[in-house]
């Protein structure tokens, strides 16, 4: 056990799978933890809920166990993806992918960090961190109430936007996209449940983050649902939109006249960029930064889970090395994300590649062979 000191041991922002995994590895190991999640548990997230690939599957195991049945969709696992051209040509790139809506997913995990001895605080928004040779203070606000706390730890996983990052990097700037889901009911032409369908399109403007590198949108089933998801760069959300409809209208047999039962929106920084060339470092001190927080995105499946939830258990052992050595959790931790960062840059660089043959106008056989390239690397 750490000093007394201290009121927790580790504060953790952020209840997703990456503060939920940092959250139950330390408690494990019998530190005093205290997970932060802004929103009232279970809560929404904009997020498809794909384990996507070994790597994804294998960390969410390591983390958690296995995925419960009763967590998981309808159908529960999909066979893959489903790569289409605007000729009519569709290929295929198996690999099983389990299914969620995030809200549950996230939810299973929380109860893991509980049971493993987290305390756990709801509808809580921190506000604020310091940091000294004694330890690290979190401001929150719970209850309407502002408080501080003492920690000697803080690991900060709380997405996209994190506050924990903002205090480490209040100047840093990024590039951003935005990610858009149109959710209907029922089912859409021909198009296979067991399979995400990824919609190739030479002529669309490939300013996107899409899971194919070319893609102009996905479409999936959930349940008695499906989504047509796009992704844009800010203020073409709507254009983008509706060249993907468009597009599904001409091929695929969608309705325009339908409308979407709900819509879900989210802007992402593209901080892998920062990370990459080192303008963005994932810790300081004794404050961490995982998963979407520290910019670690899935370049393949164009999501973050497998990553936030490694990264999770990455800082939560860099915290047990810091305390049994006396020294900072930041010397710990940034050694073990070199890997992470070179996996990263290599997925980046394809991308790069990618994205400079569609600028010379390749076809739609070299942008379909690009995409079965890309895809089955993913899930393998």
């Amino acid at each position: 056990m750490m000093s007394s000191a201290f009121k927790y041991d580790v504060i953790v922002v952020g209840g997703g799978p990456g503060g939920s995994a940092a959250a139950k590895r330390c408690a494990e190991h019998g530190l005093k933890v205290l997970l932060l999640e802004k929103y009232k548990l279970p809560r929404h997230k904009v997020c498809a809920g794909w384990l996507i690939g070994s790597f994804t599957q294998n960390a969410v195991v390591r983390g958690f166990g296995s995925v419960p049945q009763n967590v998981l969709n309808d159908p529960p696992n999909l066979s893959g993806f489903m790569i289409h051209t605007p000729g009519g040509k569709r290929e295929r790139v198996e690999g099983k992918i389990p299914q969620a809506w995030r809200k549950d997913l996230d939810y299973w995990t929380n109860q893991k960090a509980a049971d493993a001895g987290a305390e756990i605080w709801d509808n809580v928004r921190a506000t604020g961190f310091a940091e000294d040779n004694r330890g690290c203070s979190v401001r929150l606000v719970r209850k309407g109430r502002e408080q501080e706390i003492n920690t000697r730890y803080v690991i900060g996983c709380d997405g996209a936007r994190s506050i924990v990052r903002r205090f480490l990097y209040p100047d840093l700037r990024s590039h951003t996209m935005q990610a858009l889901e149109h959710w209907y009911r029922g089912s859409l032409g021909d198009l296979e449940r067991e399979y995400l369908h990824e919609f190739l399109y030479p002529d669309a403007h490939y300013d996107t983050r899409s899971v194919a590198r070319g893609a102009i949108c996905g479409v999936a089933y959930k349940e008695d649902f499906f989504y047509i998801g796009a992704g844009a760069r800010p203020g073409r959300g709507k254009e983008n939109m509706q060249m993907a409809r468009d597009l599904l209208a001409r091929f695929y047999g969608f309705d325009l006249s339908r409308q979407p039962l709900w819509i879900d929106s989210c802007v992402v920084p593209e901080l892998h960029v920062n990370l990459i060339d080192g303008s963005l470092r994932p810790a300081r001190g004794n404050i961490l930064l995982v998963g979407d927080a520290a910019g670690l995105l899935d370049l393949i499946e164009g999501g973050g889970i497998g990553l936030a939830v490694h990264s999770g258990v990455l800082a939560a052992d860099s915290i047990l090395r810091a305390a049994q050595k006396g020294d900072k959790a930041e010397n710990h931790y940034l050694e073990a994300m070199k890997g992470v960062i070179s996996a990263i840059a290599k997925m980046h660089s394809y991308y790069v590649e990618a994205k400079k043959q569609i600028e010379q106008g390749v076809d739609d056989v070299l942008l379909m062979q690009n995409a079965v390239r890309y895809l089955s690397s993913s899930i393998e």
